[in-house]
């Protein structure tokens, strides 16, 4: 028989604007096709802070196939109780309200005597989702603690749309337990008050499932994985919620916090992205999550390892700390993702999940970076449908490597100091790319960092660059034909006309220089500038971008290709393997939008036996 449980993944929006509901993309296949970002009809998508809510209280009534009399199949009625304040006086509220039917609004002051209300209006513009409740009369004062009452009627989705209430399904040989619907009753599940938390990370499953806990020690809080019952029995959730205990660990130390809620549950669901972060209820897509070490690949094992890292990453950058607004999504996207290689190179090192992350994260970002769809990290993120574009492949793999970069200049020490303020500083809060820019500025001025910056910058001057214009750098490198002094030049890749230009981070080997101790910038393009000289190196090689943890592409002239090419014929160790793998993908790259001469290529392929 076919048996059927419930997710809820968002509730309704209080009077703090949150981000729509956006399930974790597979992180191998982005959006390809964006939606275009069209001008928006009215700025006035959020809702302004006047009203300000304390808690939610959230009654959730769910009816499936078998609904008893006076019941709509597949429908779910709630009550919503939302205390708020006002900072001003005002004569109406404002909700974001979507697909929901049968509404009715009573409003009580904090004597619990109601308020009369006029007809609520829902605004014309349908995208925004703005409902406006106005006062019969009178105005709502600062200082008192208000009740709003709401009740509505929710569909069920059954068509694969995962943005509120949803049903999903499995196949299963058990018998029907409830043969007649005479004898279906309801079931009163209470929980305990949440944490401040956002509203957007709200779910709840109904599901006939099975859990496994974590091994004891791996973790102070209860960690267990959900699925059905033949999954559970089979110990395909084992390596899974053992895993994710680890990480949880982790973290926390890393980090020097302490997970805050009472539990980690994870559940499996058969929807076709990937995950969702949800606090305290994390779901993943089911492959995603079970393992068989009989059955099951290592790739699989390597995947759940992936997804399940980005996940509790989220913990801190997600839910924790929360981006105030979708235009800055990079601080919980980027950052969950750069974590992610760390989380599984420190749980589950036989991965050596970092060394791919040039491959998975730094290429395919670089590449999208440079076509027609390309975005700043920071955006306008107006319309929910502009909200949605965003959630790319800038925003995650992007993102990932900018965190990369930043940590390569301000090295580990720092830049790790300055994230563990930030989720201090912030902790549930929402928070702006400027109020993590302040906290790692901090570090590196205790650090001594700042005496490594371009003179007159600072870590926002610096990344603002890099966050509020779409593109990224292609460094020239080139002898002078005179003086024989190295010529470094940035203009945009794949756009000469461009005048966009950075504060590029330039590390330098040469070839009698040892092994670098770290990716100091040996020097720094600005934002001002478009060449600038080194010392000379007559008749021997020199490369940028050691390790490439810069987020650019570089080109040499002729010259130094061939020297370059000659050390890797003679001796490649002494260029690291990452250098050569970004050396490859850069000049292919190169070479397929025609800045790079196509009759050196057999030379060039030559690298690919020697990386």
């Amino acid at each position: 028989m076919k048996i059927t449980f419930l997710f809820l993944l968002l509730a309704v929006g209080g009077s703090i604007s949150h981000p729509p509901l956006q399930i974790e993309p597979s992180p191998r296949f982005r959006p390809v096709n964006p939606v275009k970002h069209k001008a928006p009809v009215s700025p006035l998508y959020r809702l302004n802070d006047t009203w300000i809510p304390s808690t939610y209280v959230v009654e959730i009534k769910v009816v499936l196939d078998n609904a008893p009399a006076g019941e709509v199949p597949y429908t779910a009625r709630s009550r919503v109780q939302i205390s708020f304040t006002v900072k001003e006086r005002v004569n109406s509220i404002t909700l974001h309200a979507n697909l929901l039917t049968g509404l009715a609004f009573r409003l009580t002051n904090e004597a619990g005597v109601d308020i009369p209300l006029s007809p609520y209006v829902v605004d014309k513009e349908v995208e925004k989702h703005f409902l406006h409740i106005p006062l019969l009369s009178g105005v709502l004062e600062p200082g008192v603690t208000y009740k709003l009452h709401a009740e509505s009627l929710a569909s069920i989705f059954r068509d694969g749309r995962t943005n509120a209430l949803y049903l999903s399904s499995y196949l299963t040989e058990f018998g029907d337990t409830n043969p007649e619907p005479g004898l279906v009753g309801w079931v009163r599940s209470k929980f305990t008050t949440t944490l401040k938390m956002p509203t957007y990370l709200f779910a709840f499953t109904i599901a006939e499932y099975e859990y496994v806990t974590a091994d004891a020690g791996l973790f102070a809080k209860p960690v267990r994985v959900w699925s059905t019952p033949n999954h559970i029995r089979d110990g395909l959730g084992n390596y899974s919620v053992n895993l994710t205990a680890k990480l949880l660990s982790f973290f926390d130390t890393f980090f020097n916090t302490t997970y805050p809620m009472e539990k980690v549950d994870s559940a499996t669901v058969t929807h076709k992205s990937s995950a969702m972060e949800n606090w305290g209820l994390i779901l993943y897509r089911t492959d995603l999550l079970m393992y068989s070490p009989l059955v099951s690949l290592e790739t699989s094992k390597n995947a759940i390892a992936s997804i399940v890292s980005h996940e509790v990453a989220h913990q801190n950058f997600g839910n924790l700390v929360t981006c105030k607004w979708w235009s800055e999504i990079w601080l919980n996207e980027g950052f969950a993702t750069y974590l992610s290689y760390m989380g599984v190179d420190a749980v589950a090192p036989e991965f050596r999940h970092g060394e791919w992350q040039l491959n998975d994260a730094l290429q395919p970002a670089l590449a999208y970076d440079s076509g027609p769809d390309s975005h700043p990290l920071k955006n306008s993120g107006l319309t929910p449908a502009e909200i949605d574009s965003y959630f790319s492949t800038i925003t995650y793999e992007k993102g990932a490597s900018i965190n990369r970069m930043v940590e390569a200049f301000l090295t580990k020490e720092t830049f790790k100091k300055g994230l563990i303020r930030y989720l201090e500083a912030k902790k549930f809060l929402g928070a702006e790319q400027d109020d993590l820019f302040v906290h790692l500025q901090q570090a590196a001025v205790e650090d001594g960092r700042v005496s490594t910056f371009p003179p007159g910058t600072d870590v926002k001057t610096i990344l603002d660059t890099w966050t509020t214009q779409a593109g990224h750098p292609l460094v020239r490198v080139s002898v002078h034909s005179v003086h024989g002094d190295v010529l470094i030049s940035q203009e945009r890749y794949s756009d000469t006309n461009s005048p966009n230009l950075w504060y590029v981070p330039i590390t330098v080997v040469t070839q009698d220089s040892p092994p670098l101790p770290n990716h100091v910038p040996t020097l720094w393009l600005s934002n001002n500038q478009r060449t600038t000289t080194y010392d000379n190196f007559p008749g021997k090689w020199i490369m940028l971008n050691a390790d490439a943890t810069g987020f650019y592409r570089v080109l040499y002239d002729a010259e130094l290709t061939l020297l370059i090419q000659r050390q890797l014929r003679n001796d490649p160790s002494k260029i690291s393997p990452l250098s050569r793998t970004q050396l490859l993908d850069d000049y292919f790259n190169l070479a397929y939008k025609g800045i790079f001469r196509n009759f050196m290529f057999p030379d060039i392929l030559h690298f690919l036996f020697l990386v």
